[in-house]
Parts: C-alpha cells; structure tokens; sequence
C-alpha cells in the first residue's frame, strides 16, 4: 500500500508532474490502520485535473500492483495485479478519459517469481475487459527491450479484426457496448513523436471506434523520454 512518490516510475512521475501532483497526492486520505498508506494494494485512485508539469496530462491514475516478493500465495497476488488494472480502467471511465497510457504494474522487481510474461498477460487482459464507451487508445509503456518483446509476444495472440467484425462495429457504432468491443493491438516502435501521431491517426480512420492498445518502447537517453512521449500521444 502507498500513495506518495517513490523510487522508479512512481518517482519518475512525480518528479515529471511538478508540485501539484505532489500537493494532489499528499492531500489523498490515509488509509485507517496504516502508517500513511493512501491507496490498497489492488487499488487505484485518480487525482486531477491538475498542472501536472512535464507530463502533458491533466489526470493521473494512482494504481498499487502487489509486491510478490510479500505475497504468500501467488494467486492471490494475481486477483490484486488484475484489480489494479481493473480499477484503473474504472477511474479512466468514470473521469471519461478517451486516451490512457499505462507504466507495467508489479513487472520489476516486485514480481518476484512470477515470470514478466505472467504478469504482462494478467494487464493485458485486465486492460481488455475493462475496455468501455468512449475510450479510444490504452498505451502500455515498456521502458526495456524484454518488456517490449514480451508484450509483443502476447500482444499476437489479439487477432485482429476481420471484415465481418469490421462491419459489425460500424453497423453498431450508434450502441454503447460497440465501442467495449476486443481491444486491437498495435506495435509502435518509438523514434520520433510525430511518426506515431501519424500511425495513430491512420489507424484511428482505419478501426473507426474501435479502442487500440499500443505498445511504445523509448529506453533512450533521456530517462523521462518515455513518460513524456506515452503523454504527448
């Protein structure tokens, strides 16, 4: 359980998103019985809109994935990965976010024995079943090359769609539930911004209402690189 700024990626944003979104997370409730923990592992909470500095982005979503180093049984910890990501997706709609970009919860050193692709696989399909109406674009940041293949890897087994299922979707465009249908995979190798705006756009008119998840790898010099660019898109 935590709330505040660590190390890693959770000290990466909140250094990138300037006072605010440190005034924002400090001002989120304790939690009773714990010694300044502000979100359940399992849990995840929205702050925002804000000035959040360096991150392009008005709202952030606060999401503990569990420690498997701390976890006795492993199943256990997977039903509190899934609830993160579930509750992230549950934040996202209810603030009506159309674009969503998402650091790997419990994918470093907190996954303990479970392998990356056991982990990478348990968001990924949170992410899918928790698509909703309106959401246009999930990205999934890989900071290193092994994240990325591996996501890739799983990312081949969401078919893409067929004619049929084409058709379908853009005879029920007017229906909510069309646009909570499968999520489509896209691999966008990061080299500059303006090239994934482009294939974004393109496959936006391709897939017309159909949510796309993305797969950015940006392990460049500059450290923040990545968490800007997820934002910039």
């Amino acid at each position: 359980m935590i709330g505040l700024g660590g190390g890693g990626v959770d000290g990466a944003i909140t250094s990138a998103g300037g006072p605010q979104l440190a005034t924002h997370r400090r001002a989120l409730p304790i939690l009773e019985g714990t010694r300044g923990a502000r979100i359940a592992t399992g849990g995840a909470v929205l702050t925002g809109p804000g000035d959040y500095g360096k991150l392009f982005a008005a709202n952030v979503i606060h999401a503990v994935g569990p420690n498997y180093l701390n976890v006795q049984n492993p199943e256990h910890g997977d039903a509190e990965l899934r609830s993160a990501y579930l509750q992230s997706m549950a934040a996202a709609a209810e603030a009506g976010i159309e674009f969503l970009g998402f650091a790997l919860l419990s994918a470093g050193i907190f996954r303990g024995p479970r392998s990356l692709a056991q982990v990478l696989s348990i968001g990924l399909q949170a992410v899918c079943d928790g698509a909703y109406p309106g959401l246009k674009e999930v990205h999934l940041v890989a900071h290193s090359p092994q994240e990325q293949s591996t996501l890739l890897e799983l990312l081949r087994g969401l078919a893409p769609p067929t004619p049929l299922e084409r058709s379908r979707a853009k005879a029920a465009e007017s229906e909510p539930a069309a646009a909570a249908g499968r999520v489509l995979a896209i691999r966008c190798d990061v080299t500059r911004p303006e090239e994934c705006i482009a294939a974004r756009e393109a496959i936006a008119e391709a897939f017309p209402g159909r949510p796309v998840a993305f797969v950015f790898n940006n392990a460049g010099e500059c450290s923040n690189g990545w968490l800007e660019l997820c934002c910039r898109l």
